[in-house]
């Protein structure tokens, strides 16, 4: 009993994955300027250089709950 219902849970989780990556390619993401692209990489860059804990706190903070499936979607929309 529990190998299926892992079997389910594994399926369910499959779909939900689908689903989420295809509501993902239909939503329009707004071209951002070069310009703006590089003032964000700068101000990203300035901070990961800085080595007080104000820094390390941002950044950690970002990256929590970013997974490299997450990422990986996310580039695909490219």
């Amino acid at each position: 009993d529990v190998v299926q219902a892992l079997a389910r849970v594994r399926r369910s989780q499959d779909a939900a994955t689908l689903a989420l990556s295809v509501a993902m390619t239909r939503t329009a993401q707004p071209e951002m300027e070069q310009a703006e692209l590089a003032l964000l990489a700068a101000d990203f860059s300035g901070t990961a250089t800085s080595h007080d804990y104000q820094s390390l706190l941002a950044i950690t903070s970002a990256l929590v709950g970013v997974s490299r499936e997450r990422v990986q979607a996310l580039l695909g929309l490219r």
